[in-house]
């Protein structure tokens, strides 16, 4: 069995490629994903969750927890949750769970948020958790209580994805009272 420790600045130098590559967040986290598993499978004595900090990416693609109620989305979605208690910019009820829209939240905003409920110990950075701010996001929580959310770019996407998906739900709404 081989085992080849990596250095910090190994670490760094790997995650400094993939944030240069691979701008977009989701595309990111799925390449990080593959890396973790290629170094693991290469009996590598390997530190995902310093790859994935260094990368600024969600380790939640490969984790092996039993699953909660941010499995799919992290700590990102775990600040947003946060910030959603909150309040959203509009809200909705779907056949398949809550929406919320969230508009122009600031950096400063996702960082207290962080800071007043999250376990932040092992060096995690509310600061780095996004890329660009202001965030655009649609949240939602399903009937299962899993909690996921969309980004967007800007501001009118958000609130052209929102409109798109009031009317599904209004659609959906529909179906089921037909039934």
């Amino acid at each position: 069995m081989r085992s080849n420790p990596m250095s910090r600045k190994d670490y760094r130098a790997a995650a400094v490629l993939l944030l240069e590559h691979f701008p977009d967040h989701e595309e990111r986290r799925r390449v990080a994903a593959m890396l973790v598993e290629f170094f693991r499978s290469d009996n590598t004595r390997f530190d995902a969750g310093r790859f994935y900090d260094a990368a600024e990416v969600s380790p939640t693609a490969v984790r092996r927890n039993p699953p909660g109620k941010f499995e799919t989305s992290g700590r990102y979605g775990e600040v947003l949750h946060l910030l959603a208690l909150d309040g959203t910019d509009e809200d909705m009820e779907c056949p398949d769970g809550w929406y919320g829209l969230m508009l122009d939240i600031t950096k400063d905003e996702v960082i207290n948020a962080a800071r007043e409920g999250m376990d932040l110990r092992g060096g995690v950075k509310p600061e780095h958790f996004f890329q660009r701010y202001p965030l655009h996001v649609i949240v939602c929580e399903d009937s299962a209580g899993f909690f996921t959310y969309e980004q967007f770019d800007n501001r009118k996407d958000a609130e052209e994805a929102w409109e798109e998906l009031e009317s599904e739900c209004a659609y959906e709404g529909e179906d089921e009272g037909e039934g």
